[in-house]
């Protein structure tokens, strides 16, 4: 059995032919961005795997989104975490410096900062991506980009019909 790649056509599709409700959709979208922004380094998508299977929500489409943190992404990732704990920890902006040689014990000064950041970041982030699937997905549904169970097994009949 092949697994399916996570790129972004085919999380689309993922969710575009899911048989869930728009709110279980936003639901496994916001728990993969909660998982893939919160600091649980390496264990993301486990995380994400878990409590999609507990909470009862698409496991796939919350792998799909909690690989939000892509090499790429990680700088802007961390330095978001690091400004809103700033903000809601009241610690001035000041630059982090690379860790050198003893430079590390500078950057453990920013962890605390980092780590309520991340937090934070991770369910705002969550909240507002699920909230964005959800409407799409309610305005998809009334589109015909959502289809209902159905309207599926009526488009799999229909064409196994006119198979030779």
């Amino acid at each position: 059995m092949k697994l399916p790649s996570l790129d972004k056509k085919s999380t689309l599709r993922l969710i575009k032919e899911s048989l869930d409700s728009p709110l279980k959709i936003a639901e496994a979208v916001a728990l993969g961005v909660f998982f893939g922004i919160a600091p649980v380094w390496g264990f993301q998508l486990i995380l994400a795997l878990l409590f999609a299977s507990i909470l009862k929500v698409n496991r796939l489409i919350a792998a799909a989104a909690s690989n939000i943190s892509i090499p790429p992404m990680i700088p802007v990732i961390v330095f978001a975490s690091l400004k809103t704990g700033g903000f809601v920890m009241r610690k001035p902006w000041t630059a982090v410096p690379f860790p050198g040689p003893g430079g590390l014990l500078a950057v453990k000064g920013y962890l605390l900062q980092y780590l309520v950041g991340s937090v934070l970041l991770a369910s705002l982030c969550a909240m507002a991506a699920g909230a964005i699937v959800y409407a799409f997905a309610l305005a998809g549904g009334r589109s015909g980009f959502l289809k209902t169970t159905a309207q599926r097994d009526a488009d799999f009949h229909g064409q196994k019909q006119n198979m030779p």
